[in-house]
């Protein structure tokens, strides 16, 4: 009797580990796919932007929500049939690409610049 409250109780306190190891590698998971994304998105400002590294790293810092929001919809978009081979960084691209938010942080820049020369 003992031995079957035992193994019972070390098989909940296994599943207790396996659980916090499944929640713990989800959380690394999802850090990784964050850095990825404003990786991707720095890439995106510096090559099509033409923005300088420290510039679009510090907007990209400032960012989170949005990074967040390009990893979801990139991790979305994995269930639709044209996108489900692309990887997860082409995905993400395409995301940054379709929002059209370099061409957007370009001309809101230079409207801030122009409107401080006037000022």
């Amino acid at each position: 009797m003992q031995t079957l409250f035992r193994n019972q109780s070390e098989d909940e306190y296994n599943s207790e580990n396996d659980d916090d190891f499944d929640e713990e590698m989800v959380v690394k998971a999802i850090e990784i796919r964050r850095k990825v994304t404003a990786e991707i998105f720095k890439q995106a400002m510096r090559k099509k932007g033409k923005f300088g590294i420290t510039y679009s790293t510090n907007l990209v810092n400032r960012l989170d929500d949005f990074v967040d929001f390009v990893m979801i919809k990139a991790a979305a978009m994995k269930r639709m049939d044209e996108f489900e081979f692309l990887s997860f960084n082409d995905r993400a691209r395409r995301v940054i690409e379709e929002l059209n938010v370099v061409p957007l942080i370009r001309y809101i820049e230079i409207s801030m610049v122009v409107k401080h020369w006037f000022y």
